[in-house]
């Protein structure tokens, strides 16, 4: 999903999390989480063309040409919801905690709908047992764009 999108979901989830909790922390949460977990795909972009450079005209071009047959996307595990959920209650408190994990929660959802994901895509232990192949992605290329 582009991050135009991405970022329109966390800013309408941030202000109505804010107009529930009247948390300016819980709300900022919200959106730097929802926003924040694509930034793992420069990992698999620095990971693909073995350098650490960084031109976002090449970057974006690479993601929406399809230019690429592995994707790690770490950061897009659904594995990681009980682990923030513990460890975000442990040292950062309930409210940021559930801003995080509603922001990290839509970001996930939004993916699955907008890319046209297979069941399992999110999950970081099906894409290591497929070996980080893009074609357990989706169920076609172009609804990797």
């Amino acid at each position: 999903m582009k991050p135009e999108y991405h970022i329109t979901i966390s800013l309408v989830l941030s202000i109505i999390f804010y107009l529930f909790t009247k948390s300016a922390f819980g709300s900022v949460s919200v959106f730097l989480a929802g926003v924040s977990i694509d930034l793992d795909h420069i990992i698999d972009f620095w990971i693909s063309n073995k350098k650490f450079l960084f031109n976002i005209k090449e970057f974006f071009d690479y993601f929406y040409d399809n230019d690429y047959t592995k994707g790690y996307i770490l950061l897009h595990s659904v594995e990681f919801i009980p682990i923030i959920f513990v460890l975000g209650n442990m040292f950062l408190g309930k409210i940021i905690t559930y801003g995080i994990l509603l922001g990290f929660i839509s970001h996930i959802i939004a993916d699955y709908i907008g890319n046209g994901c297979k069941p399992l895509t999110y999950f970081l232990t099906y894409r290591t047992y497929r070996k980080f192949d893009v074609s357990c992605f989706c169920r076609c290329k172009e609804c990797l764009k």
